[in-house]
């Protein structure tokens, strides 16, 4: 196992909860870019790492639900997971300009598979990595899981 503060490893997959209104539209359903926005109080973007949990991607994405829930936060119906590679995801942030892209595990307490997607200078680039990650995505239907499911 990676220990804290290790890479995660190329092969693998992380996973990112996005948030109805403000990662997904209301209306459409769709993702937005600014579901690889920083907000004001961040130094990087959370996501979890699919294979602390499981090499299925879909029990993986149950278990990071299920560890969210134990923070005082609420998935809902329309939240979405989005799965991506990591080698994928560094590419695509160094498409969009990013420097010196990172994907480092940071397991916090109640979320040991926590993870921090960071790269020199993301104010400056995070609209045209956003971009790129969200074609990414887009490109992988398949990669995206429901928020809350019955």
């Amino acid at each position: 196992m990676t220990s804290p503060g290790s890479p995660i490893p190329d092969d693998d997959n992380v996973a990112r909860w996005c948030r109805l209104g403000l990662h997904v539209d209301r209306k459409s359903g769709d993702l937005k870019n600014e579901t690889f926005y920083l907000r004001s109080n961040e130094a990087y973007l959370s996501a979890n790492w699919i294979e602390f949990h499981s090499q299925n991607h879909e029990t993986a994405v149950n278990e990071i639900r299920d560890t969210l829930k134990a923070f005082p936060i609420t998935i809902n119906r329309g939240d979405k997971f989005i799965v991506l590679n990591v080698d994928e995801l560094i590419d695509s942030i160094i498409e969009g300009g990013g420097k010196s892209p990172s994907v480092t595990f940071c397991p916090v307490c109640r979320n040991p598979s926590h993870v921090a997607i960071a790269w020199e200078d993301m104010a400056q680039s995070q609209q045209m990595v956003a971009s790129e990650l969200l074609s990414l995505i887009l490109s992988q239907p398949e990669d995206v899981y429901p928020g809350e499911i019955s």
